[in-house]
C-alpha cells in the first residue's frame, strides 16, 4: 500500500467522523431550536395528564364533579399533546423523507456488497475442504460476534438508558387500539 493511498484512507475516516460530529451536532441544534416550542408543550401536557392520573386514583366515587372535571382536562391536555405531537410531526416530516432515502440507499448496497465479498473471498481460496473451514470459522465467529454485541447493547441501554431525557410521550394506557369485545 502506497502512502498515497494510506492518507486517502486516512482522509475518508476523517471526513466520516467529522460527518458523524456534525449530525449528532445538527440534531440537538434543531431538536433544541426547531421543534422547541412543540417538545416544551408536549412535556407540560404529559406532566399535566400524569397529575391528572394521579389525582383520579384518589377518587373513588366516579359521579363526583370533581372527577368529571378531572376527565375533562385530561381529554383537554390529550388533545393539545396530540395537536403539538403532530405539529412536530410536520415540521420534521421533510428530516424523516431524507432519513428514509438515506436508509433504503444504505439498504440497497449490502447485499451485493456482502455476495460480492463472499464470491471473492471463496474464489481465491480454490480447496473445498478450506473452504469450509474457513465457513464454519467464520459462523463461529458471526455467531460469538452477534451475541457479544447483542450483550453489550442491552447492558449499555439498561445502564445509561437513552432518550430519558427526551420526555417522549408515551401511548396512553386507555386507548391500546384492541377492542377487547371483539376478543370475546
Amino acid at each position: 500500500m502506497t502512502a498515497t493511498t494510506h492518507n486517502k484512507s486516512n482522509r475518508l475516516t476523517l471526513y466520516i467522523i467529522i460527518a458523524l460530529i456534525a449530525g449528532i451536532a445538527l440534531g440537538f441544534v434543531l431538536n433544541g431550536n426547531y421543534v422547541a416550542d412543540e417538545n416544551k408543550r408536549i412535556s407540560t401536557s404529559e406532566l399535566s395528564i400524569q397529575h391528572i392520573q394521579t389525582s383520579l386514583k384518589t377518587i373513588t366515587d366516579t359521579n363526583s364533579v370533581a372527577y368529571k372535571q378531572y376527565i375533562t382536562d385530561k381529554a383537554k391536555y390529550s388533545a393539545t399533546k396530540n395537536a403539538a405531537i403532530d405539529a412536530r410531526d410536520g415540521k420534521l416530516e421533510y428530516f424523516s423523507l431524507i432519513a428514509d432515502i438515506f436508509l433504503r440507499l444504505i439498504k440497497m448496497i449490502i447485499a451485493p456488497l456482502v455476495f460480492c465479498t463472499l464470491v471473492v473471498g471463496v474464489a481465491k481460496v480454490g480447496d473445498i475442504k478450506a473452504v469450509g473451514r474457513i465457513g464454519g470459522r467464520t459462523m463461529l465467529w458471526f455467531i460469538s460476534a452477534s451475541l457479544v454485541s447483542l450483550l453489550l447493547g442491552m447492558v449499555l441501554v439498561n445502564l445509561f438508558k437513552p432518550g430519558m431525557a427526551m420526555r417522549l410521550p408515551l401511548p396512553d394506557v386507555a386507548n391500546t387500539g384492541v377492542n377487547k369485545a371483539a376478543l370475546t
